[in-house]
Parts: structure tokens; C-alpha cells; sequence
């Protein structure tokens, strides 16, 4: 009986089936780690897609809260009383088209104040303020434990030294600045409330051109983000952060009443990581990875256009008429 011999350790045919079989090893261990890394690269591109999508969604909601301040001022912009203190201011007092005072379209002014104060819970002051005296308001309505309260003449303050002020005195007509976020000031200190705040300006020009004044919204920043958030999934861990570097953050099932303003200033040991790798980023959107998190952030398009530097401001395009100018207030909104 005929027996195979078996192949000998170093000869030829041991070593071909060696061969043989490394070369099946090593085949099968790179297709499964190539089908691995495209199953993990399709998953990621996939996780990455839905995440980017609820990003544009959710930062859309917050820049609802900025157009709100838009479009109220715009509105009250085009209303009777503005055009009314204008022509009786330059007629000792006296509107010639209907004999109504100046104090009467004062008072008719700060009646419209009060209800757009009533139906934004998070605007805390509306103004019109000219641009004579030293920048002295004309009107001032504020909302405070009291109701909302009118400012007599007596009480109205000058706001030449405010940074806003040089705000409306800059913005072209028929656009709408908003501010950089800071604490709110009363005569010239800080307001002990200490509420953070982003103001609204709308310059307002006479007939002939001239800057006569402009409309001033203060509206709680805190509570404008809070307000917003309420309208992102509980469950979701967001962040909604401006180019100033200001941000607030919602971990999955917090109360969105217990959410806390972070600004610009606070303490390096205060900022997530993720928050100071975004501040870093130059793109308009896109993943970025900090510690084991990992997040994606977007710009709002709106707020990509920047004016020339001097001006230090963006301009949001809008229809031909309307625009609206900004400082620190855009928004990213970053879902992790």
C-alpha cells in the first residue's frame, strides 16, 4: 500500500503550502478590516448627516429670536408717531399736518411701546432716542416689577457715551443693527440686575436725510436663548454659541429654566472644551472633536458676509429695501 509522504519541514512543498496559507490569512484579515473601515465610514458619514441636519434645523430656530428684534423694529419704524415727533420737533412743537404735540405723539409712541413689550416677554426697554442732546431719549418705556413704566421727559437720559449710540449713528438707513451682549447699563453704571443684554438699533432720518434719532430695543439675552432652546428636542445636548464667543449650553433632560449664560470674559476654566475648539474654526460648518466628544457646529449663512473691517459689523443681506447689521450676535448651533 502506497502512503503519502508527509512534507518535510524546509522542503519545497511545505513551504508552498505556507505560503498558500499565509497569503489566504492576510487576504481574508485586509478585506474584513477594508469592509470594516467602509462599514464604519458609511455609518459616520450617515451619523455625521443626520446630526448636521438637526444642527441647520435647530439654528434656525435661534435666529428667529434675532429676527424678532428685526421685524419689530421695522414695523414700528413705519407707524405715525415717528414721522409725527420728527415734524412737530422742527415746528416748535407743533405737527402742522394735524396740530397734535409733541408730547401727544410721545405718549402715542410709548402706548405702541408698551404693546410690543407685552407681547415679547424677553424685551425689557424700548427707545427712541435722538441723536441731538447729547443722544437724549425721547421715549422710554421699561418693564420692571411695577408693569410697564413710562419715563417722564424729566427722567430721560443722554446716551452719547454708550457704544450703541455710535452703533445707530453708524448703521446706513433702513437697516437694523444688533449689538455685542453686554450687561445693561442706567446712568452710566452697570444695572444691578446684571442682565445681559442685546439691543436692537433702527436708525430713523428726517425727510431731507438727516439722522434724527433711532429706535433702540433691549431684549434679555439669557432669556431669549432659554426661549429658543424650548423649542430644540429635550433630549438633546446643544450648544448655541455667537462670534463673540458667548454661549449656553443644554444637556439632555435639563430644565431649560436652569440654563446658564456663559460670556466671552468668563474664567479660561469655565469654557468647555468643545466650545474653545470651535472658537478656533474658521469654516462655516462641520465636525470638530474635542476630549471623547465630538460635535458639529453651524454658521448661519446670513452672518458669513463681512463689511469692510473699519465698520467691525456683518451685514445680512435681506430684500432691497431691509437689511440688518450685526456685531457679536451670531449664532452657531452645535449638536453633540
Amino acid at each position: 500500500m502506497l502512503q503519502e509522504a508527509r512534507p518535510r519541514l524546509g522542503s519545497l512543498k511545505y513551504c508552498i503550502m505556507f505560503l498558500v496559507g499565509f497569503c489566504v490569512i492576510c487576504s481574508t484579515g485586509l478585506l474584513g478590516i477594508l469592509i470594516y473601515n467602509q462599514v464604519r465610514t458609511s455609518t459616520e458619514e450617515q451619523a455625521s448627516a443626520k446630526i448636521a441636519s438637526q444642527t441647520r434645523l435647530m439654528a434656525q430656530r435661534f435666529d428667529q429670536a434675532h429676527l424678532d428684534i428685526v421685524r419689530d423694529l421695522q414695523t414700528i419704524m413705519d407707524t405715525p408717531p415717528i414721522t409725527g415727533i420728527m415734524r412737530a420737533k422742527d415746528n416748535a412743537g407743533i405737527d402742522p399736518n394735524d396740530s397734535s404735540t409733541t408730547e401727544l405723539w410721545r405718549a402715542r409712541l410709548a402706548m405702541i411701546f408698551q404693546a410690543v413689550l407685552r407681547s415679547r416677554p424677553e424685551y425689557f426697554q424700548f427707545r427712541f432716542i435722538g441723536a441731538d442732546d447729547q443722544g437724549r431719549e425721547i421715549v422710554r418705556v421699561d418693564r420692571t416689577d411695577r408693569g410697564l413704566l413710562i419715563t417722564d421727559e424729566p427722567d430721560l437720559q443722554q446716551k452719547a457715551s454708550e457704544p450703541y449710540f455710535k452703533l445707530g449713528l453708524n448703521t446706513p438707513g433702513g437697516l437694523v443693527a444688533l449689538s455685542d451682549i453686554t450687561l445693561n447699563r442706567e446712568k452710566g453704571t452697570v444695572d444691578p440686575r446684571k442682565i445681559y443684554t442685546i439691543r436692537g438699533v433702527m436708525p430713523v432720518d428726517d425727510g431731507a436725510g438727516r439722522r434724527f434719532g433711532f429706535l433702540v430695543i433691549n431684549a434679555d439675552y439669557e432669556q431669549m436663548l432659554r426661549n429658543a432652546f424650548r423649542q430644540t428636542p429635550r433630549q438633546s445636548h446643544t450648544i448655541a454659541l455667537n462670534n463673540a464667543g458667548d454661549y449656553m449650553e443644554h444637556k439632555p433632560g435639563e430644565r431649560f429654566n436652569t440654563l446658564k449664560f456663559v460670556p466671552h470674559d468668563a474664567a479660561e476654566a469655565a469654557v468647555l472644551a468643545i466650545v474653545k475648539e470651535i472658537r478656533k474654526r474658521s469654516e462655516h460648518e462641520g465636525l470638530v472633536e474635542a476630549g471623547d466628544q465630538v460635535a458639529y457646529f453651524f454658521l448661519l449663512p446670513q452672518f458669513r458676509r463681512r463689511l469692510p473691517k473699519q465698520s467691525g459689523y456683518r451685514l445680512r443681506p435681506a430684500d432691497a429695501k431691509r437689511g440688518v447689521l450685526t456685531g457679536s450676535p451670531t449664532p452657531y448651533e452645535i449638536a453633540s
